[in-house]
């Protein structure tokens, strides 16, 4: 509803003429309200909109703003938010979106209270990797890398935390996402001055341990145990699991560089490759720069073939592939979609395990934050430390989404291993 604004002057004289006709009542009382009203019941925002909401006073039609309350009446009206971790309210009625969820934003005038039902909707499209069809049966089909395909035309999208847009290359209609729901979301035509929603059915989901069965084939490892592998076109097959992980979703085991066996706690004191007397290492200095089956954890329990990744095994496996940040089963995780003509649609995800070293004690702090992945190349800087392949999902920093495939840690770290075996 309107809000009819009634200057405070007038309100003033208002006031006194009551108290002159009310001989022996306080001149300043009270103002008599019969209720209050906001102007949106309900709203639907990204994380990040704002709206701004308007109360009005009944049966004055005026907004607060209008009225000089008196001192003891400022502290009772008041704009309040049921849940600061999903919106945010000033005392103006400017309503900001901070999180996944719904809550209610109310204006509260002494006794009266208004109340606006706010939804705030987790809309990420990177959890997403499928295809849309729209009420016309128009199919969209999107991959990460920004691009897909509409009625077989292309057509190429963008995301910029709050909105996705994507437009066709053959016509000048740009689509821009607001919302998601379960099995829909909400766009508009960006041409339509009117900007008048429309609902699109959603085919997509969030990945599921049947989309990682593209390209599987068994290898024999140690005992005659099989393990799954994929081929992503890269020159090696990639276990879908991490090592001692039965799912790949599963975090698996974490050791020290060079060692074969997991252990309470990562220090360099209880570190297989160095000596407390001579705080020296004693295998890995310069020479050799690989790790040798032996030390290797990945050929010392599967067998066979079996290894840790080189540091060029891993560049490839970033450089080649579509990556997606998802989710699979309870953890947060990056799947690698191989781009390699002839493999497209395989794929391995590694979930985001956490990190084992003295530093942070345990996988706790880390767990569903950062994933980190041991190659079996020795830092050419530093023969402390090996290379390895680090995954950070930090919100609110700069490690929000970031791979980085050439990093070194020291070798007494606990990290996972992703397996490899050599195409026979």
């Amino acid at each position: 509803m309107k809000t009819k604004t009634i200057p405070a002057l007038i309100l003033s004289c208002f006031f006194f003429i009551t108290s002159c006709e009310n001989e022996g009542r306080d001149e300043h009382k009270p103002l008599e309200i019969s209720g209050v009203e906001i102007n949106i019941n309900s709203a639907e925002l990204a994380i990040g909109d704002t709206i701004t909401l308007k109360a009005t006073i009944l049966p004055y039609n005026a907004g607060p703003e209008s009225i000089e309350w008196e001192d003891e009446m400022k502290e009772t009206v008041f704009w309040k938010t049921a849940n600061p971790s999903i919106v945010s309210v000033t005392q103006d009625g400017l309503v900001k979106a901070i999180g996944k969820g719904s809550c209610k934003v109310s204006f509260i005038c002494g006794t009266y209270a208004a109340e606006c039902s706010v939804t705030v909707r987790d809309f990420s499209i990177e959890s997403f990797y499928g295809q849309w069809q729209s009420d016309n049966e128009h199919s969209y089909f999107f991959n990460y890398d920004g691009t897909g395909t509409a009625d077989e035309n292309p057509i190429y999208w963008t995301f910029d935390g709050m909105r996705l847009s994507f437009k066709s290359a053959g016509t000048s209609n740009t689509f821009v996402v607001v919302s998601t729901d379960p099995g829909q979301f909400t766009y508009y035509e960006s041409n339509d001055s009117g900007k008048v929603n429309h609902r699109m059915k959603m085919a997509a989901r969030p990945i599921t341990a049947d989309d990682l069965t593209h390209g599987i084939t068994q290898i024999t490892g140690k005992d005659g145990q099989n393990y799954d592998t994929v081929d992503l076109g890269l020159g090696v097959l990639w276990s879908t699991c991490n090592l001692m992980a039965q799912t790949p979703d599963q975090n698996g085991s974490f050791y020290a560089w060079g060692e074969t066996g997991t252990k309470d706690q990562y220090t360099l004191d209880n570190y297989k490759w160095y000596d407390t007397d001579s705080l020296k290492l004693t295998k890995y200095v310069e020479q050799p720069t690989t790790l040798e089956r032996a030390d290797d954890a990945a050929s010392a329990i599967m067998g066979g073939n079996w290894r840790t990744p080189t540091r060029e095994e891993i560049q490839a496996l970033c450089q080649n592939c579509i990556s997606m940040w998802c989710k699979l089963g309870n953890s947060d995780g990056l799947l690698f979609i191989s781009a390699v003509e002839g493999y497209q649609g395989n794929s391995v995800f590694l979930p985001l395990a956490g990190l084992k070293e003295n530093y942070y004690g345990s996988i706790a702090a880390t767990m569903n934050t950062i994933g980190v992945y041991w190659s079996s190349t020795l830092s050419t800087e530093d023969s402390f430390s090996a290379y390895y392949m680090q995954l950070f999902n930090m919100p609110e920093s700069d490690l929000y989404k970031a791979v980085y495939f050439n990093s070194t840690a020291k070798r007494y770290s606990g990290a996972c291993i992703r397996p490899v075996v050599n195409k026979e």
